[in-house]
């Protein structure tokens, strides 16, 4: 998204970005497992996004028990409210 492919893998941007997805999903998990926070996503992904029809129950993302999904939302706003990106 910002070019960070071409960054060497221990730059420290590639270290922060992985670190904030870490933190995200592993609070994320706690919280789902002592019920402090619902195992299912607001923003589901419930119909083709080409088509428009209902996707079949088993494509369907309408739950995130391991924060994965929440995590990598994390990942995108922290890219996306960079500098680089907002200013380019």
């Amino acid at each position: 998204m910002l070019g960070e492919t071409r960054l060497p893998n221990d730059d420290p941007e590639i270290e922060r970005t992985y670190t904030l997805f870490l933190e995200v999903m592993t609070a994320g998990r706690k919280a789902v497992a002592d019920k402090s926070e619902a195992d299912w996503l607001r923003c589901g992904a419930k119909k083709d996004p080409m088509s428009g029809d209902d996707l079949p129950e088993s494509r369907r993302v309408e739950r995130d028990p391991h924060y994965t999904v929440r995590a990598w939302m994390a990942v995108v706003t922290y890219l996306l409210s960079d500098d680089r990106f907002l200013y380019e």
